[in-house]
């Protein structure tokens, strides 16, 4: 089955899309055409904003390490 939503493809037998959750009827996958390469974009583009997250997660952490504990640490002292 194809979701309508994302273009995710998933199990014959799936209820949800499992990429975006959206509900999966045989009603609208019998209305839908074949998938195209186009209806995977949306998958990829969260994938990069996974990435992006990811990366803001951790320069943030590195961040904190860097220049806020230095702090911490002084006024304790």
């Amino acid at each position: 089955m194809i979701c309508k939503k994302c273009g995710y493809r998933s199990d014959d037998n799936a209820k949800f899309c499992r990429s975006c959750g959206e509900r999966l009827s045989a009603d609208e996958i019998a209305e839908q055409p074949p998938a195209t390469p186009e209806a995977a974009v949306p998958r990829e583009k969260r994938s990069y904003s996974r990435l992006l997250w990811l990366i803001l997660v951790v320069l943030f952490l590195v961040f904190s390490d860097v220049f806020l504990l230095p702090f911490i640490i002084n006024t304790i002292k």
